[in-house]
């Protein structure tokens, strides 16, 4: 395999990411693509209960990579904690790289987000979240920087202000143009691109096991950026999915309400993501607006697809008991809302 050589031969780096299910075709186009790079020393795989146990021989240069095993899928956060602190555990390495089990590094990858952060100070403050090609959000973010990154008193994304002040700008046609930008802080990130020393990573806590999975890569970075690391989202580098995320393919309505979805995926996303909506300073009457408001059109939303106020309701059901126990601060894992390949199933 030819391999990218490093423009800093001091740069090195290890990567981690976490497999479940019967994923190893895309893992294994992950660490082919880490494995172009002769900064990577080690790749760290979580098999995070697969189908088929995940080896080291399944990839090329298997010296170079480590599995490490749960027998059944804890999830991400307990995924991505496992990887991460064996990777802390590490000497001689600088960098870490977090990846999803279907994120394939673009050319350059490594080499550029090294030297941008010798060229930003090269300190242990700055950290990168590079562009991913399944996250329009964090597209727009960069090409239009006058957004905030983050819309305090929304809810599950959903902001009336928001919504009314594009409108308005629609009808006076007063939006400013895009500026676009390749680099811009931002406070939480995904954990698939996110590049930083390991010295950064052992400011903060590893993952939390109670988010389980969704939200708990926003809840990480988050604590990254209050412990003084600043993350920039670029696209110097770029990440390729070769997957698509479940509610990347979604025609049918809102995600919230798809009862032909996977229930654990609703009901763990919406959980998280409220609970962290919850704990932000500011905005709660806001927030309670915002709830009320999205909550009554994806009522009225159900209430038109199925015809019958009883189905509605169920269609509502998942969301709803994802909210309350957000309120509650009721984390953990849920055994009404098993994920895949976990205990007992």
């Amino acid at each position: 395999m030819q391999q990218q050589q490093s423009r800093n031969n001091a740069v090195s780096a290890v990567v981690v990411a976490v497999t479940y299910g019967d994923r190893l075709h895309l893992v294994r186009q992950v660490v082919a693509g880490a494995l172009r790079f002769v900064s990577v020393v080690k790749i760290i795989i979580v098999d995070n209960g697969s189908k088929r146990p995940v080896a080291a021989s399944d990839f090329d240069e298997p010296e170079k990579v480590e599995v490490l095993r749960s027998e059944t899928n804890l999830g991400s956060a307990a995924g991505f904690r496992l990887g991460i602190e064996r990777a802390l555990a590490l000497e001689g390495v600088r960098y870490l790289s977090l990846l999803d089990d279907d994120n394939v590094v673009g050319d350059g990858y490594y080499d550029e987000l090294a030297r941008l952060h010798e060229e930003l100070g090269g300190g242990d403050e700055i950290a990168f979240s590079a562009i991913r090609t399944d996250r329009e959000q964090y597209k727009r973010l960069l090409s239009q920087p006058q957004h905030p990154s983050y819309l305090h008193g929304s809810f599950l994304g959903f902001d009336v202000a928001a919504i009314a002040k594009r409108l308005a700008g629609r009808i006076m046609k007063t939006a400013r143009p895009a500026s676009p930008s390749r680099l811009r802080a931002i406070d939480r990130a995904p954990y698939g691109g996110l590049f930083l020393t390991l010295a950064a990573a052992r400011r903060i806590d590893p993952p939390r096991l109670d988010f389980v999975l969704y939200g708990d890569d926003h809840e990480y970075t988050r604590r990254l950026t209050r412990a003084g690391v600043t993350i920039y989202l670029t696209d110097h580098a770029h990440v390729v999915d070769v997957d698509q995320s479940w509610n990347e393919v979604n025609d049918r309505g809102s995600r919230w309400i798809d009862v032909s979805a996977p229930q654990w995926r609703i009901y763990y996303a919406a959980r998280n993501q409220h609970f962290l909506e919850l704990s932000e300073a500011g905005g709660k009457a806001a927030l309670r607006m915002n709830r009320l408001a999205l909550k009554a059109r994806l009522y009225a939303e159900a209430l038109a697809r199925h015809r019958s106020p009883s189905k509605a309701a169920r269609a509502m059901r998942t969301l709803n008991l994802a909210i309350r126990h957000a309120k509650r601060g009721q984390l953990g894992a849920n055994e009404e809302f098993r994920i895949p390949f976990s205990s007992g199933n």
